[in-house]
């Protein structure tokens, strides 16, 4: 059979085709006819080819489901590796047939999908065939899918784009608001607690229990309405933390001998019981943001204890790793209804609590923000009337022996 004979293929337009579209490359034209016979009335649309060498530009014309390599193809192996390697015919599954069983092993090395070895028996070709037209099928669905997946997503990220700019901004107005107000609130707070002090060093002398006491409660009132100040203050300080050994058991004890400005009745400063072991691995956080975390977390215990009960503040190594550290009250509790809001700025328990209990609701909030840093979160645990337990851990850093 003369292999330089060409075979003219005679495919349709694409509009007009019907059923999957295979392009048999065989130099014979009495093999090429056969296959082409006994594939036709399969449902398959066939078209042939002599030769491959312009063969990619040809399946990108008419988009093809399979492509069948014939045993009389000299430059089978290196056809079919170029096909394979076409990204813009995407996947395109490849029957190579070989004239020679040595040969399977170098097809398949070329990326073949199938490899017959010839004579090949009709009806295997043709099992072998709807195999790679179905596998072609599920490959161009699960495109089509992928397609609409990122054109939904393109969407959802437009439509998502309004709303998260609208939280920026209104994030970077309560921001500027909370810059605004604490700085107009610190001079007046100032002024008041300089004129307290001098005026009770002016009438000391002359004073009775009674004006004593008076002062006594306008002193802690004011430490108390500084300290909320700087807490709001710090709303919009702690954005960069840095990761470091801390000692933990320094940071209890910075943070206790912190409250004793706003807490100045010994009797209340006294109600922190400290649990903490003598030994204690260093921990990876920030030593500030760790303080101010346990400060709000016991001003809170301390404010919704009354009755002089007493608060705990708990640190236990883990045996994963970790420190647990943990400040409890037995104090109001919290209802279960409200816990997923006790972190949200300003949200105060009860109505009523901006009167019963000083404080603007700000402390959760800042201290929810630092953990989130440190790559840790607070957990609550409380039942009213019983009071409630804050906790949070931090890894733990092992010391090289």
């Amino acid at each position: 059979m003369a292999s330089s004979s060409k075979i003219k293929p005679e495919p349709r337009p694409v509009a007009d085709v019907r059923g999957p579209v295979i392009w048999i490359v065989e130099p014979d034209p009495a093999s090429a006819k056969a296959v082409q016979t006994f594939l036709d009335g399969e449902g398959f649309h066939i078209l042939l080819e002599s030769q491959g060498a312009d063969l990619p530009e040809k399946v990108r014309q008419v988009p093809s489901s399979v492509v069948v390599l014939g045993a009389g193809l000299p430059d089978a192996s290196s056809i079919c590796h170029r096909l394979k390697r076409d990204e813009s015919l995407g996947y395109l599954p490849v029957i190579v047939i070989a004239g020679d069983a040595g040969l399977r092993l170098e097809f398949l090395e070329a990326g073949a999908d199938e490899c017959l070895v010839s004579p090949v028996n009709s009806r295997e070709l043709l099992i072998r065939l709807r195999q790679a037209v179905e596998t072609r099928r599920r490959f161009d669905a699960l495109r089509r899918a992928n397609r609409r997946l990122e054109r939904d997503l393109a969407e959802y990220v437009q439509q998502m784009e309004g709303p998260q700019k609208a939280a920026r901004d209104l994030n970077l107005a309560k921001l500027a608001i909370v810059r605004n107000v604490s700085h107009e609130l610190r001079t007046p707070v100032l002024q008041v607690k300089s004129s307290v002090a001098l005026l009770k060093e002016v009438v000391d002398e002359e004073t009775s229990s009674t004006s004593a006491t008076l002062f006594d409660m306008a002193t802690q009132a004011i430490g108390r309405l500084e300290n909320t100040v700087t807490s709001i203050t710090q709303l919009t300080e702690y954005q960069n933390l840095r990761l470091e050994p801390v000692a933990l058991s320094e940071c209890v004890e910075v943070a206790i001998h912190k409250l004793e400005r706003s807490w100045l009745s010994a009797e209340n400063y006294q109600r922190i019981h400290k649990i903490c072991p003598v030994h204690l691995p260093l921990v990876l956080a920030d030593k500030r943001g760790v303080t101010q975390v346990l400060q709000h977390l016991l001003d809170n215990a301390l404010k919704f204890s009354p009755n002089r009960k007493p608060v705990e503040v708990r640190v236990e190594p883990r045996d994963d790793g970790t420190i647990w550290v943990g400040v409890r009250d037995y104090g109001i509790g919290i209802p279960e209804d409200q816990l997923v809001h006790i972190f949200e700025t300003f949200y105060q328990v009860e109505a009523s609590s901006t009167r019963r209990f000083s404080g603007v609701g700000v402390g959760l909030t800042l201290a929810q923000q630092i953990m989130e840093q440190l790559n840790s979160t607070i957990h609550v645990e409380s039942t009213p009337g019983k009071g409630s337990t804050f906790s949070f851990v931090l890894p733990q850093i092992a010391l090289a022996d």
